[in-house]
């Protein structure tokens, strides 16, 4: 069985929030004089430009959008955001959620195929997963500049199922690019929904997914991304998570549901 796992937000948090876009922004405001509030949309409008005209992958290339936006203000930016990462890689900037590593290493000793599967290129991610002590748990980390294409385009999961076999498990945060990604690529997907409602809390994965108010809070995930309307293609029928969990402890139980079920 191979388990895929989005990173950010699910397993960790990465230095972007708090470390490299801050830095970033104060650069480009000292060297044009702009007020960083004003750069911070160009970032995120040149993200969603780049989704909007398809080129998914170059949506998640941060130094290419940086020195685009960067020249916008008439700044030079010759700085990497790969080495900027690298250096925001210490707390609190970084950090596990937590049961990350009991749920690796009891998913991993029970031999089963644990892949890394994030939007996030492999020079962003791979500097987080190692200092954060877990990134030996994933035999593979898939990542869009790697394999052309990027979540939630069908083409990207089942390319991180090369030299597996179905069933194929699909933990993530994001209603659209981890449920309606891993859904119409036939893998069962598990929704990580950080704010369960209160009478949600003492019901189980499955019931949750079942549940009457479902529709809504998945409609609500779906309007909180930073682009819905770059998927033209969603419908919200289609993004209807199998499972949903309020934390990582709960996909243990799902695993050894779905093994006893066959």
């Amino acid at each position: 069985m191979l388990i895929t796992f989005d990173l950010d937000g699910v397993l960790m948090l990465n230095p972007f929030g708090s470390g490299v876009f801050p830095y970033v922004r104060k650069r480009i405001s000292e060297q044009s004089g702009s007020d960083p509030q004003e750069i911070r949309k160009a970032i995120t409008g040149e993200a969603i430009r780049r989704q909007l005209q398809g080129d998914m992958v170059a949506a998640y290339d941060w130094d290419d959008i940086i020195r685009v936006v960067a020249k916008s203000f008439e700044v030079n930016w010759n700085e990497s955001i790969a080495e900027l990462v690298e250096r925001y890689c210490v707390p609190p900037h970084i950090k596990l959620y937590p049961g990350v590593v009991e749920l690796l290493a009891n998913l991993s000793e029970a031999g089963y195929t644990l892949r890394a599967l994030t939007n996030g290129f492999y020079i962003y991610q791979y500097p987080v997963l190692k200092a954060l002590g877990i990134a030996n748990f994933f035999e593979r980390i898939v990542t869009p500049e790697n394999v052309g294409v990027a979540k939630p385009d069908p083409a990207f999961y089942a390319a991180s199922r090369e030299n597996t076999t179905l069933p194929h498990i699909h933990v993530g945060d994001n209603v659209i690019h981890d449920v309606w990604g891993a859904n119409r690529s036939g893998a069962i997907s598990i929704w990580v929904h950080n704010d369960l409602p209160e009478d949600w809390k003492d019901k189980t994965p499955l019931e949750r997914a079942k549940d009457p108010s479902i529709a809504q809070i998945v409609q609500a995930g779906i309007d909180a991304d930073l682009c819905p309307h770059c998927h033209p293609k969603l419908v919200l029928s289609e993004a209807m998570p199998l499972f949903v969990v309020g934390h990582l402890s709960e996909v243990n139980e799902i695993i050894h549901l779905l093994m006893r079920a066959g």
